[in-house]
């Protein structure tokens, strides 16, 4: 995209922005103005109502004070009715008013309606004193109707009050019309400013546009230089924090593919040991003549370690998912964990004519069994792998109970040691302290790497220490819970 189609987009961007906020404020402004003329309107038929009553009770008022006696009242009543009407007819003619009073059967009393207006005149009041009244619009006028029934002594009679509202409902709309004028060229000069403003503060966007390029090339790690505490400096900054997590989430993906690999290296490095342990059985099975007990031991042992094999590929697959999956902690019988991995490492001792001395304190402990004897079993190849022959490896195992319960786990040999540069890396994956010693081996610097891992999901620790020629000692600290001698059992 071109620089000129760039800062189009931005221009239709910021009308059409512009053009919203415009027609909200158009809207707002025309119910404000609406509301204004409602409550205009609301006046003035609060205005006639009131006019209509107060006129209606004066004339009640002032024709009952006159007291007239009952013979003569109905000669006096009507002209008593008619004088006042006409003096309010006077006081209210420059005021737009107009009255109307008839009797029940519709005889008109007094009347100064215009007569266009008396056949618009159709409200039907309640003979009880409600007022009804009603907007009305006669050629060109507006008109409000206001009606009633007033009782004086003793006769009822419909009291009509009009006012013409056409002169202030013009000055209202007028001063609708004018505000809106204003507002509609105020708002033509603001976005012809707005304009020039916008124009002159996108210009920093274009080293924004630059560096969006370099990304997309591929230079994750650039950042755009913040100058100004403004909304462009704003955006600068997200546009450094998207950057940022662009980066992120590239490294993500880059570790998770690297994380696989290692899974499937480690999973290999795995199968490897009991299937060491098998075809050194097998291989023993063929060089030797054996009895039948003999041979049904191997083949027993064999088959063990086949559904090991087994049970050990299913739970690394399930723990897969880069350690997220927590270890499946059940009780154990210690003692027949330990003689069960000296029997799988066995060939690989006998082969360097070594010794493993065995020192167990401990009945049960709480471990995932196929990750604690993959810990032991590698822990222990690894210590035959750098001691030399008939050289002694020390397993002991212990329980902590101050200040708090833990297991401990000690594998000691007498081997070529570690240098201290090396021991805060050597369980890192596919490192090796010593490579010449590892490939005679055939190791693939995963084993430590591995027994990490599960003492990681085991929430315990590991500690490595070492000297040059002198040894190894490894030590494994898994906590318990304190109250586990109380319900243990064994599966």
């Amino acid at each position: 995209m071109t620089k000129g189609k760039s800062l189009s987009l931005l221009y239709k961007l910021l009308l059409l922005s512009y053009i919203t906020v415009l027609c909200i404020c158009f809207f707002c402004v025309f119910q404000a103005l609406k509301g204004s003329v409602d409550n205009k309107m609301n006046s003035l038929f609060e205005s006639a109502y009131s006019e209509q009553f107060r006129v209606g009770n004066s004339i009640k008022t002032m024709v009952e004070n006159k007291q007239y006696s009952p013979e003569n009242r109905r000669y006096y009543l009507l002209g008593a009715i008619k004088n006042g009407i006409e003096s309010y007819s006077q006081y209210y003619s420059g005021y737009e008013s107009f009255f109307q009073i008839s009797n029940l059967e519709g005889e008109l009393v007094y009347g100064s309606f215009p007569v266009q207006w008396q056949t618009e005149l159709t409200l039907h009041p309640q003979q009880d004193g409600a007022i009804v009244y009603c907007l009305k619009s006669i050629e060109g006028k507006k008109v409000i109707f206001v009606s009633s029934y007033v009782k004086i002594y003793t006769t009822l009679f419909r009291f009509d009050y009009a006012l013409d509202v056409t002169r202030s409902l013009e000055e209202e709309l007028a001063l609708a019309k004018r505000t809106s004028w204003i507002l509609f060229i105020s708002q033509i000069l603001l976005a012809g400013l707005l304009y020039i403003g916008v124009k002159s503060a996108l210009k920093p966007l274009n080293q924004l546009g630059n560096q969006a390029k370099a990304i997309a090339g591929g230079i994750y790690d650039l950042r755009v230089k913040v100058v100004h505490d403004d909304e462009v400096g704003s955006v600068a900054t997200e546009f450094n924090n998207m950057a940022e997590a662009v980066e992120n989430h590239i490294n993500m993906i880059t570790e998770t593919a690297r994380l696989r690999e290692l899974f499937a290296a480690n999973l290999a490095h795995e199968i490897k040991n009991p299937i060491t342990s098998i075809i050194g059985y097998a291989d023993y099975a063929a060089r030797k003549e054996l009895n039948r007990e003999e041979l049904y031991h191997i083949q027993s042992y064999i088959k063990k370690e086949g559904k090991r094999l087994d049970s050990l590929s299913q739970k690394l697959l399930e723990w897969s998912n880069l350690g997220r999956q927590e270890a499946d902690l059940r009780a154990c019988d210690s003692g027949r964990l330990i003689q069960y991995v000296l029997m799988s490492v066995n060939p690989v001792i006998e082969k360097n004519k070594q010794q493993v001395l065995a020192e167990n304190n401990v009945t049960a402990i709480l471990v995932d069994e196929i990750l604690f004897v993959s810990l032991l079993t590698n822990l222990l190849v690894n210590a035959s792998k750098a001691s030399g022959e008939e050289d002694i490896i020390e397993l002991t195992m212990a329980l902590q109970t101050i200040p708090e319960k833990k297991l401990i786990i000690q594998i000691k040999d007498h081997g070529i040691g570690i240098s201290e540069e090396d021991i805060s890396r050597v369980a890192e994956p596919f490192y090796m302290a010593d490579k010449a010693r590892d490939r005679r081996n055939s190791g693939s610097g995963l084993g430590l790497a591995l027994c990490s891992a599960i003492v990681t999901a085991h929430h315990g620790e590991m500690i490595i220490e070492s000297k040059v020629n002198i040894g190894t000692t490894i030590s494994v600290i898994i906590p318990q819970p304190d109250n586990f001698d109380n319900f243990f059992t064994f599966a």
